[in-house]
Formats: C-alpha cells, sequence, structure tokens
C-alpha cells in the first residue's frame, strides 16, 4: 500500500492537487497545492518508488521501411 498519494484539491485552470500521508486521519494534507506532475512525483519521492521506466520511441520504426531501397 502506498503511504503518499497525489490527491484532487481543487478546479479551476489549472486544477490543483495535494500531497497526503494515507495513515494520517483528517486528510493528512503534507503540502501546498500544485499541478498534479509536481505533487505525483512528490508522492513518488516520498514513497520511494523508483522512476517509471520509460520505453525509448523510435519515431523511424515501422513506416521508415517503405523509403529503404533494398527490396
Amino acid at each position: 500500500m502506498k503511504r503518499y498519494i497525489a490527491q484532487f484539491h481543487s478546479a479551476g485552470f489549472p486544477e490543483r492537487y495535494v500531497v497526503v500521508d494515507t495513515t494520517k486521519d483528517a486528510g493528512g494534507i503534507i503540502s501546498e497545492p500544485m499541478a498534479y506532475h509536481l505533487a505525483n512525483d512528490e508522492a513518488r519521492r516520498l514513497n520511494k518508488e523508483p522512476e517509471p521506466y520509460a520505453e525509448p520511441v523510435n519515431i523511424y520504426s515501422g513506416w521508415a521501411g517503405a523509403f529503404s531501397a533494398t527490396p
């Protein structure tokens, strides 16, 4: 179970989220309102989660073969 999560705080542009300690009663808000990705990054850091693996994107795969000179 994750202890820290990013939780919706307020609507608007942009929407705001807070980091919440799920082990505390009455919400357990431990951060100021911020953009979702910042709150999520902070929660991940506090949970000591590794960075998500990003698959490298090859934009030339697939359609690039159509331009190959080899039959």
